[in-house]
């Protein structure tokens, strides 16, 4: 197949007015009724020829050369067979388009844009060629990869293709067949598609004996779900995201590919697994940049408080609906169809819905996104045969997200809404939804949440609070993804639902001087240093003052440091033993005990441990360790105030901690001056029984 595009710059002109020009693909503001016309020369030697659309808003009827082709609906992508209107030269295309008057299309929840908003394409085939491929997937019990089944129409009977898969090292497996639909193993090397792991393959269709083929990229992946929970390859998976409209800026629906992969990665970014593409079919733009980035996400025709009820409307979003699985089934990004978007439920148009997502992809679960009363929900979303149910829990408290998740018990729930006006500028709000959302999700209750909405957008006439001065102000990212007030407490949120943190993880550490010498060897530490280091800590809980320091989840261990983790402890009994290094000074890092200690525990001057070194020869120097005077406190906050313990004799080496409510610590530096060089054998801490836990986490020689 050849494919030639048609974009660049067609006729123009809106009702029956003067002709100017407009770029083809854009989007503008609707104008009612317009027409868009271009001339182009085609290659006659190609038995089929083809025109595609990839979709217009509203409305369209098509012209070649004074022949009627056909309508066209929104957002869907149309083809139609020309070889019998086309001429060589000069042929001329013809589009009108309504912007205003369908009865499907236009919508109140959105800016609406007008015209051939995607691009528009000739392609040429030989008289045999592929009209269709399906690939599903198929897995072991333990959802290794098995294989896939192919379902392939060509435009002849009787034909014989060769069918590969490939990937960046090359050509993984090789079939030939002139079945229409056949099953073939993989390679047991083929990998799974997921949000971690998006491995794509190329899916190649050849026809035996002709320059004719088929590629696409396709992944292994399956959603699937039992009782309150989906499962992605077997594993339990939590849908969470954002809505996305196809929208950006001033580009309408024809926003510039680099874009499109903007938004996508920065969604990825922030940790989202999903996006709930809303509330129409998207360009194939999207579903490119999902597959390669590892994006789930989900198609819907394009309803907004519409009468379901309405024959129109039914078979219009319907085909819609049928035209989007057929494009997209294949997708790997594909996690499941929703077949509209907050209306009153209609049990025709909800089973009719189901049935041509099933018909043309059975491999996908089925849905709509609703925000009608849970037992309306319960009843409808059950009888029409939706795999799971799905609510939109506006408020400003978490009450009716709570109460929608005990209604909606017997499958899978998903919250395809939530947040808007009352969250966006909340950060405070918005954690707490978050963290309720986790809580259900821990209890079973939920299986998704999908945060309304990742950008504010152009729209007009629905007021304030949600609108103001034509823009929906209800996104994490402005309309030029600009970080908006509540976006950190979104992403970091659900950050610590999924990966609550370690308190390791939220260490921190600031250097306030160094030390230059040999460090001395740890000879004896008495007791099992762990051990002390537990007794130590829990210390601080039995200390007179224990509501002040609150519950230490770590205590003072240093991370990523050339001093000891966990710091050695002289406690009532204990000695601690160094040696040996030649040095005219000691430098003692730690010099702090914990909790008692200057100015928060203990007399000031009061004698607390004693340093013998003993040098090569047999000479000793004495020194002794002073509360306030050669050592203070390790804490650095007491109840709700930071405190600065400072010694007489000491240095501030440095400030660290695990949390800064209260996990605040200090760690001091004290230089003994030899007065003379000596080659010191040992170094000995002994404790003098006062009570004090002295932090000991390096001892220098220094020359």
């Amino acid at each position: 197949m050849i494919t030639y595009s048609l974009n660049g710059i067609w006729s123009y002109r809106i009702g029956k007015g003067a002709w100017g020009e407009k770029t083809v693909p854009s989007s503008c503001a609707p104008v009612g009724h317009s027409e868009y016309m271009r001339t182009f020369d085609c290659d006659l030697s190609y038995e089929n020829i083809f025109l595609r659309f990839d979709g217009i808003t509203y409305s369209a009827k098509v012209s070649l050369n004074g022949a009627f082709l056909g309508n066209m609906l929104p957002y869907a992508e149309y083809t139609f067979d020309v070889r019998e209107y086309v001429k060589e030269k000069d042929n001329t295309l013809v589009v009108e388009i309504e912007d205003i008057s369908p009865i499907f299309g236009p919508s109140e929840g959105w800016e609406n844009y007008g015209g051939i908003i995607h691009d528009v394409s000739l392609l040429l085939c030989e008289k045999n060629y592929v009209k269709s491929v399906f690939f599903k997937p198929c897995f072991n019990e333990d959802f290794t990869v098995k294989g896939f089944t192919l379902d392939v129409e060509t435009a002849l009977p009787d034909t014989s293709y060769t069918v590969s898969l490939s990937d960046a090292s090359g050509t993984l497996a090789e079939y030939s067949t002139d079945k229409a639909s056949f099953f073939k193993e993989c390679p047991v090397c083929t990998k799974l598609w997921s949000p971690d792991e998006p491995n794509l393959y190329t899916l190649r269709v050849s026809i035996d004996n002709s320059s004719e083929s088929y590629s696409e990229d396709v992944g292994f992946k399956t959603v699937t779900c039992d009782n309150r929970k989906f499962y992605l390859n077997g594993k339990p998976i939590f849908f969470y995201g954002v809505c996305k409209h196809e929208m950006y800026g001033e580009y309408g629906h024809t926003v510039p590919k680099e874009l499109i992969e903007k938004d996508m990665r920065m969604i990825k970014d922030i940790g989202c697994n999903f996006v709930r593409l809303v509330h129409y079919p998207h360009s194939r733009d999207v579903l490119d940049i999902a597959d390669k980035v590892g994006l789930l996400v989900s198609e819907e025709p394009g309803l907004w408080w519409s009468d379901l009820s309405s024959p129109q409307i039914q078979d219009e979003s319907l085909e819609v609906l049928r035209r989007t699985v057929l494009r997209d089934r294949n997708r790997a990004s594909i996690a499941f169809w929703l077949s509209f978007n907050e209306c009153h439920f209609d049990e025709v148009y909800m089973t009719r819905a189901a049935k041509v997502c099933r018909d043309n992809d059975g491999t996908r679960l089925v849905s709509g996104a609703n925000c009608m009363n849970d037992e309306d929900t319960k009843k409808y979303f059950n009888k029409c045969g939706f795999d799971f149910y799905t609510t939109h829990p506006y408020s400003n408290t978490v009450k009716r997200a709570e109460c929608s998740a005990e209604v909606l018990c017997e499958k899978p729930l998903i919250f395809t809404e939530w947040g808007g006006h009352d969250l966006f500028n909340n950060p405070k709000l918005m954690s707490e939804f978050i963290a309720a959302f986790g809580k259900l999700y821990r209890d079973g209750k939920l299986s998704g949440a999908v945060y309304w909405s990742w950008a504010n957008m152009y729209e007009f006439g629905r007021g304030r609070p949600a609108c103001v001065d034509g823009v929906l102000y209800e996104g994490l990212v402005d309309t030029e993804r600009n970080k908006m007030l509540a976006f950190d407490a979104f992403v970091n949120s659900w950050h610590d639902i999924f990966y609550p943190p370690k308190y390791e993880d939220t260490y921190w550490y600031e250097p306030k001087a160094e030390v230059c010498g040999e460090a001395l060897a740890h000879i004896s530490g008495g007791e099992d240093s762990e051990k002390m280091f537990t007794n130590a800590r829990a210390a601080i809980e039995r200390y007179p003052g224990n509501k002040r320091f609150r519950h230490m989840k770590v205590g003072p261990m240093l991370r990523n440091t050339e001093l000891a983790e966990k710091p050695f402890i002289l406690s009532d009994g204990c000695e601690i033993v160094f040696g040996g290094a030649a040095a005219s000074k000691l430098s003692i890092v730690g010099a702090v005990s914990m909790p008692k200690g200057y100015p928060i525990g203990g007399d000031y001057g009061e004698e607390a441990a004693k340093i013998t070194l003993t040098f090569v020869g047999g000479e000793e120097k004495h020194f002794t360790l002073r509360n306030g005077i050669d050592f203070t406190t390790a804490m650095m906050t007491y109840g709700p105030s930071r405190i600065d313990p400072i010694g007489e004799n000491t240095e501030r080496f440095a400030v660290y901690g695990y949390d800064k409510n209260h996990e605040n610590y200090i760690i001091n530096k004290l230089d003994l001056s030899l007065e003379k060089e000596y080659n010191i054998e040992s170094v000995r801490f002994t404790s003098l029984n006062k009570g004090y836990d002295l932090l000991v986490y390096g001892v220098y020689a220094v020359k």
